[in-house]
């Protein structure tokens, strides 16, 4: 068997890197799923029906409130929480 050498990473950096991901899952979080909440599962003709050619632009209904996440958001942050 072999040796095991030390951490990799430092303190510091593994902090950082902690940071990036959080960072990574809040933005998806706030800016993916408040977005594409309204318009899940709908096709594109869909959406541009309802929204027009732009589709989306701003905070949209969505489960009953405007900027409400998807179960696939809290699924994920749940899993990583985990």
């Amino acid at each position: 068997m072999g040796v095991t050498a030390g951490a990799i990473w430092g303190r510091a950096e593994q902090q950082d890197f902690r940071s990036r991901v959080r960072g990574t899952l809040l933005g998806g979080r706030r800016r993916g799923t408040r977005s594409g909440a309204p318009v899940d599962r709908l096709d594109l003709a869909a959406v541009q029906e309802t929204y027009g050619v732009e589709g989306v632009v701003d905070l949209a209904p969505a489960y009953g409130r405007r900027g409400a996440v998807s179960h696939l958001t809290q699924l994920t942050l749940f899993s990583v929480d985990g």
